[in-house]
């Protein structure tokens, strides 16, 4: 316990929002005791993590063999379920599940959406099943995603939205616009972000194929692959530079901050194909900066943005049909509506409310 406090106990990964996600908790909710116990290897790419209420692990393993924080607690909120130790975990102290909620991040939910066969694959699939259905809340960072949710599973807890909010975001927005601003004009080239990771959900050959129509043009791809699966990054990258040549620049790569907001503010347009809720703060950062977005838009977050943000974005499908001056030309009443929008969905405020109904109910 905490100065004689029951703590809502966090589990988290490390990654590009747990300092952040940490520092906000730890500002905006200081009448309620917040214990977060952090895993993953020391060298990923995080801010130092040195508030007082962090302990670090080297995996989910190692917390969840240590039951006395987990035990003390008045909720435990795992934050991106991607772990099956998590389930096996629950699975064997049911106790827990009262006061457990999973926050779904996309990935850890579509990942187990599969028709894999065999005994082994069964049983795992009875356990999640179980475990999700009984687990005391469910957060999703898109309504959509819950939709699945409820496909694939019963849950009897409640359901919430959550959102990742930081001082970060804020800062970013800031560079990104002030660079944006100071933006050459002369000798003009349309600047394309695809994707943002070498994972095969983002669905690089479509948008590569879409685009070859293009190659003749003054644009260049840029394409996010810091992070992912290595043989699908590899092809990506062949298939890029077939293409397109020297307008294909791979960016193999984590940046620093402002190498990011200078990256950022020299995109015209952001064209995501991922198949599930992905790279949300890349699109969100260049719909407020005023870039055409595309996305799939038979995928859930193109109904996010569309009826929920309210933001006008742009079918990927379209693009088959597109003059090139049709394919970059954004008006600029969309441009200050998204970015209206943006700044509501990212908002402090709009964090805090959301973050107090999950820890208050």
């Amino acid at each position: 316990m905490i100065d004689g406090k029951e703590p809502i106990v966090h589990v988290f990964p490390k990654g590009a929002f747990t300092n952040g996600y940490i520092h906000f908790v730890n500002e905006k909710f200081m009448d309620s005791k917040h214990l977060f116990l952090v895993y993953g290897k020391q060298n990923d790419t995080v801010c130092t993590l040195d508030e007082k209420n962090v302990i670090e692990h080297k995996n989910i393993v190692s917390i969840l063999r240590e039951k006395t924080y987990l035990k003390n607690s008045r909720k435990i909120i795992f934050h991106g379920v991607f772990s099956f130790e998590i389930y096996i975990w629950l699975f064997l102290n049911p106790s827990f599940l009262k006061k457990t909620y999973f926050v779904f991040w996309g990935g850890d939910l579509y990942c187990y959406n599969t028709k894999r066969k065999g005994l082994k694959v069964k049983i795992l699939s009875i356990i999640r099943k179980s475990i999700v259905n009984n687990v005391a809340g469910i957060v999703n960072l898109i309504p959509e995603d819950f939709e699945l949710v409820k496909k694939l599973y019963k849950p009897k807890g409640k359901n919430f939205l959550g959102v990742y909010s930081s001082s970060d975001d804020n800062k970013i927005l800031e560079c990104c616009l002030k660079k944006k601003m100071e933006k050459e004009k002369k000798d003009y080239v349309v600047n394309i972000q695809i994707g943002n990771s070498a994972t095969p959900t983002n669905r690089h050959l479509e948008v590569f194929e879409l685009l070859k129509c293009y190659a003749n043009e003054n644009i260049k791809l840029y394409v996010p692959l810091s992070y992912g699966d290595e043989e699908y990054k590899k092809q990506v990258i062949q298939y890029g530079k077939d293409l397109f040549g020297d307008k294909f620049v791979p960016l193999t790569e984590f940046m620093e901050f402002e190498k990011y907001s200078e990256f950022l503010a020299n995109i015209d347009i952001g064209i995501f194909n991922n198949n599930r809720q992905q790279a949300m703060g890349n699109i969100c950062y260049l719909a407020y900066l005023g870039c055409k977005i595309y996305l799939a838009g038979d995928m859930p977050m193109w109904s996010y943005y569309k009826d929920y943000v309210k933001c006008k974005f742009f079918k990927i499908e379209s693009i088959s049909n597109c003059k090139y001056e049709d394919f970059i030309e954004i008006k600029e009443e969309i441009q200050l509506d998204n970015r209206n929008s943006i700044e509501w969905l990212l908002s402090e405020k709009r964090a805090i409310e959301l973050w107090k109904d999950i820890f208050k109910n």
